[in-house]
C-alpha cells in the first residue's frame, strides 16, 4: 500500500498557512483541502511520464491543486509558489485521512501478509510508527512485513525496483499481491511495471473511464481482499475458480499447481484427463497475467478450422454464444491455462471462453501458464511487457 492520499493526507493547517502567506483570498475547508489531492492525482494519468521528468509532472500536480481549491487565477502564482514550499517537506503529510484506522483494521483483519511501498523522505516508517497507524513488528498500530521508503532505499515510484524490494521482504510473487495507491502515473504504472494488480484510492469517483480497479475507501479494499481469500476456499461444497481465487493460489507453484488440477477436474472444466497429466511432474507457473489475445494458439474448435480438437460446429457455436452472452452480463471468466512450448503459447484449456473473449471485443485475456522448465519461466516473466 501506498501512504500519501491512503493513509495521510496534506495537513490543513500547514496548507492555508501558505495561502495567507501567499496573501489570497481563499481559505478552503478541511474537505475542500483533501478533495483537492484527489482532483490534482486524477490528472497524473497513466500516460504521464513521471519516471523521466519528474519536476514538470510535480509542477502540473500542484497547478492543478490550486484550481481545485478555487483559487482566482490572479492568486495562483503567488499561491502555487508558497505551496510549493509547503510539499518540499515530506513531513507535510501528516493529516490521518477520514476513516482511515479503521479500514486499515479490516484491511489487517483479511491475515494477507501487508507492506508499504512509498515515496517520502527516509523517515516514514518512523512517521507512521508515531501516528500510532502501523508498523513492523508489534507495536501500537497494525503490524506490517515492511516499510518500503524511497527516500531509505535511493529508488522512486514508477520504477519497479521499490515494489521488487518490498515483494522480497515479504516473500511474495509479484502475480500475487495488490498494491493500492492514489496516483495513476506512479502508482498504477509502478505496480504494472512490477506485475503486481494495482488498485486506486479513488473516494470522489472521478475515474469513470479506468482500465484498473478503484475503490473509495480502505474498508472497500478490505472486503475485496476478503472476497479473494474465500474465493480461493471452499463454499457450499464447491471450489470457486473465478480471477480472484487464481490470484490467490499464486503465491507459489504448489498452490497454483493444486489449483490447475482442481479446476480442470471441476464441473463444466471437465477436463480432468489433462489435470491428471499434469499431475505426474513437477511444473513451472506464470500468472495469471494479461497476455493479447492474438499470441495464444487455439488447440480446439469447430471441425473444418486447423485445429488440434474439432468440435462439432453447432456445439461449438452454441457454447461460444453462451459464455459471449454471459460476458456481456457481467461475466468475469477464470483465466485461460496455456502451455508455454517452443515459444509458442498453446491453450490447453478455455478455447470456447477464448472464442467468446475475442467475439465481445476483448483484446487480452487473463492466462495462467505452465513451463517445463524454471528458467523458462523466470525468463519470460522477466521479458513480459508493462501493462498499458
Amino acid at each position: 500500500m501506498d501512504v500519501g492520499g491512503v493513509f495521510l493526507l496534506p495537513d490543513h493547517d500547514r496548507i492555508r498557512g501558505a495561502f495567507v502567506r501567499a496573501g489570497s483570498t481563499v481559505s478552503p475547508s478541511d474537505e475542500a483541502l483533501d478533495g483537492a489531492h484527489y482532483k490534482a492525482a486524477a490528472g497524473f494519468t497513466t500516460a504521464t511520464d513521471a519516471q523521466s521528468d519528474w519536476a514538470a509532472c510535480w509542477q502540473a500536480y500542484l497547478r492543478d491543486y490550486v484550481e481545485a481549491c478555487a483559487v482566482p487565477p490572479a492568486e495562483r502564482e503567488e499561491v502555487h509558489r508558497h505551496l510549493d514550499s509547503e510539499f518540499a517537506d515530506a513531513a507535510l503529510w501528516s493529516a490521518v485521512a477520514p476513516g482511515v484506522r479503521e479500514g486499515l483494521q479490516l484491511v489487517a483483519g483479511t491475515g494477507v501478509k501487508l507492506g508499504i511501498v512509498s515515496n517520502a523522505d527516509g523517515v516514514m516508517a518512523e512517521r507512521l510508527r508515531g501516528l500510532e497507524l502501523l508498523q513492523v513488528g508489534p507495536g501500537l498500530g497494525v503490524e506490517v512485513g515492511c516499510v518500503i521508503d524511497s527516500g531509505a532505499v535511493g529508488v522512486m515510484k514508477p520504477d519497479p525496483r521499490i515494489f521488487e524490494l518490498a515483494l522480497d521482504a515479504l516473500g511474495v510473487r509479484a502475480e500475487a499481491a495488490w498494491y493500492l495507491g492514489d496516483i495513476p502515473g506512479i502508482d498504477v504504472v509502478g505496480a504494472r511495471r512490477a506485475g503486481l494488480r494495482p488498485f486506486l484510492i479513488d473516494p470522489l469517483d472521478l475515474h469513470h473511464d479506468a482500465d484498473f480497479d478503484r475503490v473509495d475507501s480502505l474498508a472497500a479494499i478490505a472486503g475485496h481482499m476478503t472476497d479473494a481469500r474465500q474465493a480461493a476456499g471452499p463454499r457450499d461444497g464447491e471450489r470457486r475458480f473465478g480471477l480472484a481465487s487464481a490470484f490467490a493460489a499464486a503465491e507459489s507453484d504448489e498452490d497454483m499447481a493444486r489449483w490447475v488440477g482442481d479446476f480442470l477436474a471441476s464441473r463444466g472444466s471437465d477436463n480432468a484427463t489433462l489435470a491428471s497429466g499434469l499431475a505426474q511432474r513437477p511444473h513451472w507457473w506464470a500468472g495469471p497475467l494479461r497476455i493479447p489475445v492474438d499470441d495464444l494458439v487455439r488447440l480446439a474448435g469447430p471441425e473444418g478450422d486447423d485445429v488440434l480438437c474439432p468440435v462439432e460446429p453447432d456445439e461449438w457455436e452454441q457454447d461460444v454464444d453462451d459464455m459471449a452472452s454471459h460476458l456481456d452480463d457481467g461475466w468475469e471468466p477464470p483465466p485461460l491455462i496455456a502451455q508455454f512450448d517452443r515459444g509458442q503459447l498453446l491453450l490447453q484449456d478455455g478455447n470456447h471462453r477464448y472464442e467468446a473473449l475475442v467475439r465481445s471485443g476483448e483484446r487480452e485475456a487473463w492466462v495462467i501458464v505452465w513451463f517445463d522448465d524454471r528458467g523458462e519461466r523466470d525468463r519470460f516473466v522477466a521479458a513480459r511487457p508493462a501493462i498499458a
